[in-house]
C-alpha cells in the first residue's frame, strides 16, 4: 500500500538568544512515506507567517533535505522563542496534499542592566543651602526594568529621590536629587551616595548600581547690622542715644564680633568682642554728645566686623542712620538808661547786652533802635555768646519816660528760620538844663535837720550829707524826681555829730 508522509525537524542555536538578537536555526525535512512527494516546501511563522525556508523540491521515499533559517527575536519580548515550521507537498500518484508541522521552543537570554550618573553643581555650595545633583538613569540591559528607584544617604540612609518607574530597554530618565549640608560644620567637601535599584521585567532578578558624588561646599560668613535713632529729636550739644541689632545671617559661627561708631570719633567701641552662632542676634545701645555747633540731622555710621570660625576670614558690614535734630533759636536783649536824665535837645545815651539765649548759632544778627537807628551787626553769634552795645539819639520831647524800641533780628544757622526779639523802655528826659538848688529855711525841728528847695519837672535830685568838710564823705540821703513843686527834706536820723553838711545834685 502506498503511504505518503512528510516529517520535519529543527535544531535551536547552541546559545540562548537575547531579545532583539538573531535566532539562526537548522532543520531537516524528510519523505517518511512510500511514495514520491513533489512540490515540497517548508515555511516558518516567524518573523511572519509563511516565511519560506526551502522548496519547492521533490523527495523520493526515505530522502531528506537540510535547510536553515533565521529571524530577529522581538526586542520587547522576554522569550523563550516559539515558532512553528510547516512542510507541504503532493503525492505523485494521487496528487493529494501531504503536510507536517513542528512547533519548537528556543531558550532566551536576558541580562538586566542599569546605568546612572549624577553631576555636582557647577560651583561650591554654601553650607546650609541645597546641593542639587542632576543625573540620568538608563536601562542598559536587554530586559525591561520595573520598580526603578533611587535613594540617597543624605540626610539619612535611603532618603527617597526618584521612582518607582519602569524603563524599557535603552530608555533614559532624568532626575534631580537634593540635600542640605549642615551649617557650621566647617567641611569643604560634601559626599553623598546615590543607590539605584530595579527588577528585571523578565526574570524578576534584582539589579542595582551606586553613584558617589563629592561636591565642594563653602562657608558663607555674613553679618547683618541695624541702627535705630532715638524716638525724639536731639538738641545741639545734647546726648544722642541710639539702639541697634547685630546678627549672624550666615552659615558659620562668627567670633570676635565688634561694633564701633564713627562718632564722636572713629572706632568708638559700642559692642564686643562676642561670638554669634548662625541665626543669633544681639541688641546694643550707644550714645554720644552732639557738638553744640552742629546742625541736625546727625549722621553717623556703625561698623560691625567678625571672623569666620572655620577659615578665619574676616566679614564686615556697616549701617548708617540720619537722626533728627531740633533747634530752639532765641535772642535776648537788655537796655539801660544812662544815670540821671538826658536833656532835651542833647544826646540820650543808653546801653545794653544782646545774648544768644538759644541752642543754635545765629547768623547776620542786626541790632537797631527805632530812634537811634542802626546799632551793630554780628555775622556769626554762637550759643551763649553776648554782645555789649552803646547807642544814643537826640530826643525831641521830654518827660520821665521817653520810650524807644530796640530790635534784634537774625537767622537760625541750622534751619535758616528768622528769629527776632524787641524791647521797649523809657528814659527820663529833662525839658531844660537843671538850675542850681536854693536851699530854703534850713533849721532844726524836733532835733531833726529840715530844709526845702524848689524842683524842676523832669530833673533828678540826689540829696547827700557828710559829717565833715575836712574829710569829705558824702553819703546818700535820698533820690527824687522833680515835678515843679517845693520839696521838703527831713534828715530821718538826728545828727550825732556837732555839725552836718548837705548838698543836692541836680541831673
Amino acid at each position: 500500500m502506498l503511504t505518503p508522509k512528510l516529517t520535519v525537524s529543527k535544531v535551536c542555536p547552541a546559545n540562548p538568544v537575547p531579545p532583539g538578537g538573531l535566532l539562526a536555526f537548522t532543520g531537516i525535512v524528510s519523505n517518511a512515506g512510500t511514495v514520491t512527494i513533489t512540490n515540497v516546501t517548508v515555511v516558518n511563522n516567524q518573523p511572519t507567517n509563511g516565511t519560506p525556508l526551502i522548496g519547492p523540491i521533490t523527495l523520493v521515499p526515505a530522502q531528506t533535505a537540510s535547510f536553515g533559517g533565521s529571524y530577529t527575536t522581538p526586542f520587547e519580548s522576554c522569550g523563550p522563542w516559539v515558532d512553528t515550521l510547516t512542510a507541504h507537498g503532493n503525492a505523485t500518484c494521487t496528487g493529494a496534499g501531504v503536510n507536517a508541522t513542528l512547533t519548537s521552543v528556543c531558550p532566551t537570554s536576558t541580562t538586566p542592566g542599569l546605568s546612572a550618573n549624577a553631576l555636582c553643581p557647577s560651583g561650591p555650595v554654601p553650607l546650609g543651602q541645597p546641593i542639587l545633583l542632576s543625573g540620568t538613569v538608563s536601562n542598559s540591559g536587554n530586559a525591561t526594568l520595573t520598580n526603578v528607584t533611587i535613594v540617597i544617604n543624605q540626610p539619612s540612609n535611603n532618603t527617597p529621590v526618584f521612582g518607582p518607574i519602569s524603563l524599557a530597554r535603552g530608555e533614559i530618565a532624568n532626575f534631580v536629587a537634593s540635600y542640605v549640608p549642615p551649617i557650621d560644620s566647617c567641611q569643604t567637601i560634601s559626599t553623598s551616595i546615590l543607590t539605584v535599584r530595579a527588577n528585571s521585567g523578565c526574570s524578576g532578578a534584582n539589579v542595582a548600581v551606586g553613584i558617589t558624588n563629592s561636591c565642594p561646599v563653602v562657608t558663607a560668613p555674613r553679618l547683618w547690622l541695624v541702627k535705630h535713632c532715638p524716638a525724639n529729636a536731639v538738641l545741639p550739644g545734647g546726648i544722642l542715644t541710639f539702639t541697634g541689632t547685630v546678627s549672624n545671617s550666615g552659615n558659620v559661627t562668627l567670633t570676635n564680633v565688634f561694633v564701633v561708631n564713627n562718632q564722636p570719633s572713629n572706632n568708638t567701641p559700642v559692642l564686643g568682642p562676642i561670638t554669634l552662632a548662625p541665626g543669633a542676634a544681639t541688641n546694643f545701645t550707644g550714645s554720644y554728645a552732639v557738638c553744640p555747633e552742629c546742625c541736625g540731622p546727625y549722621l553717623d555710621t556703625l561698623s560691625a566686623s567678625a571672623s569666620d570660625r572655620c577659615t578665619g576670614s574676616n566679614v564686615a558690614t556697616t549701617a548708617t542712620a540720619s537722626c533728627a535734630g531740633v533747634t530752639t533759636p532765641a535772642v535776648a536783649v537788655t537796655k539801660d538808661c544812662s544815670p540821671g536824665s538826658a536833656i532835651l535837645g542833647q544826646p540820650l545815651v543808653f546801653s545794653g547786652i544782646v545774648s544768644n539765649s538759644g541752642n543754635v548759632a545765629l547768623n547776620n544778627v542786626l541790632i537797631t533802635d527805632n530812634k537811634a537807628g542802626f546799632i551793630a551787626q554780628i555775622q556769626a553769634f554762637a550759643p551763649g555768646e553776648t554782645f555789649s552795645y552803646v547807642a544814643s539819639y537826640t530826643p525831641t520831647n521830654c518827660g520821665p519816660n521817653i520810650a524807644s524800641t530796640i530790635t534784634v533780628t537774625g537767622t537760625d544757622a541750622c534751619a535758616g528760620a528768622p528769629i527776632t526779639n524787641s524791647l521797649t523802655t523809657g528814659c527820663a528826659v529833662a525839658c531844660s538844663a537843671p538850675q542850681p538848688v536854693l536851699i530854703l529855711n534850713p533849721r532844726l525841728l524836733g532835733g531833726f535837720c529840715v530844709f526845702s528847695f524848689l524842683t524842676q519837672t523832669g530833673h533828678v535830685y540826689t540829696v547827700q550829707f557828710t559829717p565833715s568838710l575836712s574829710v569829705i564823705n558824702w553819703q546818700l540821703l535820698t533820690n527824687l524826681t522833680g515835678d515843679g513843686s517845693t520839696i521838703q527834706i527831713q534828715d530821718p536820723n538826728p545828727p550825732t555829730q556837732p555839725q552836718r553838711f548837705y548838698r543836692v545834685l541836680v541831673q
